[in-house]
């Protein structure tokens, strides 16, 4: 009963809220085994391409405090990390192709002919943020957040595309050759928001920054450092 009345009387700001991401990632292409289209030996090899990104959803509360200048929240997020090797761009796929090594002796060497290696991991993750909000509300207001967020890895599959489509099943002979990414990834960043709108209970804020791993092998064929990316809010005040 004391507890209720307490709640009851807490007349700091609470608020429930829906996030919806997405993130560019920096990251160093795996290419112990790949040699570039101009030569099988790696002479005037060019460097291969690489490209990672991060979408995710998720649900989560915050508490503020009662001068409602600082807020601290926590909750649920699945996070969906796609990453390969070969792919030029977001919106399509590789024309190109480049040589991957599969066994070499004293006097051969063998090597397939790969358009793009793709790896996606699936997660479920903790966030926990601290925000500031220090200017007065208007239709626009600024703030800033410091996150962190810990996720464990749910699946991972990794995929070949190969110039000759007949090679498919031949796909293990590629991706057996990369390490599983670890179980458990670590972020930890900083961003500027912007609260769109004066509604009492219903807000909407855009924020957007930098932010890092704090482990490494969260990839299996990129060695991804970090990102900058944005991040849509729907919140519901209590």
């Amino acid at each position: 009963m004391l507890c209720m009345c307490a709640w009851a009387q807490d007349t700091r700001t609470k608020r429930v809220s829906v996030e919806l991401g997405f993130d560019g990632i920096y990251g160093i292409p795996n290419d112990e085994y790949i040699r570039a289209e101009a030569s099988y030996y790696g002479e005037a090899e060019k460097d291969l391409e690489g490209l990672s990104y991060r979408r995710y959803i998720g649900i989560k509360g915050e508490v503020q405090t009662l001068d409602n200048k600082f807020g601290l929240s926590c909750g649920l997020r699945y996070t969906y990390l796609n990453s390969s090797l070969g792919r030029p761009s977001y919106y399509s796929s590789s024309s190109d192709f480049f040589y991957f090594l599969i066994k070499q002796t004293e006097n051969s060497i063998e090597y397939f002919k790969v358009k793009e290696i793709t790896q996606s991991s699936h997660y479920l993750g903790i966030p926990v943020e601290v925000n500031w909000y220090p200017f007065m509300e208007n239709f626009l207001t600024c703030y800033f957040k410091a996150s962190a967020e810990v996720g464990y890895r749910v699946s991972t599959k990794t995929t070949v595309a190969f110039v000759n489509r007949e090679m498919n099943p031949l796909q293990d002979a590629v991706t057996d050759r990369f390490e599983e990414p670890r179980n458990v990834m670590s972020t930890m960043g900083a961003s500027v928001g912007v609260k769109i709108g004066k509604s009492k209970k219903v807000a909407f804020t855009l924020e957007t920054g930098p932010w890092g791993y704090l482990n490494n092998r969260t990839s299996g064929i990129v060695d991804l450092k970090g990102g900058f990316g944005i991040q849509f809010n729907l919140h519901l005040v209590l």
